[in-house]
């Protein structure tokens, strides 16, 4: 077929049931070719909402990370003052049980050095 010939249509009689079968074929596989570009669309579109949850959950989880980092920094600093008030009391502790032998040493370098 030439291009003059492939661009021309061809008008020929048809019976009416064999008319109808041809439409019907026609509408078929315009169908088909509808129903396969919308398939190609949504796979489209299902690559795109995969994309955008591996983002979402990427973005999620760095939060989460901020959010432990925020929270070990609390629980560190927590830990040091808990520290320093153990140190604190038991210095204290050790003052009350040691106070009467302290009180007599420097009563005694008192006495000695005001003889």
């Amino acid at each position: 077929m030439n291009e003059t010939t492939k661009d021309q249509e061809v008008m020929m009689p048809m019976q009416k049931p064999e008319a109808l079968q041809h439409i019907e074929i026609t509408v078929l596989r315009q169908m088909g070719e509808n129903i396969a570009a919308q398939t190609r669309h949504l796979e489209t579109l299902s690559g795109k909402i995969d994309d955008v949850r591996e983002r979402v959950i990427r973005i999620e989880a760095k939060e989460y990370e901020k959010r432990v980092d925020s929270l070990s920094k609390r629980v560190q600093a927590l830990e040091a003052l808990g520290n320093r008030v153990k140190g604190a009391s038991s210095f204290g502790a050790w003052l009350a049980e040691s106070a009467p032998w302290l009180l007599t040493g420097v009563m005694s370098a008192f006495a000695i050095l005001h003889r």
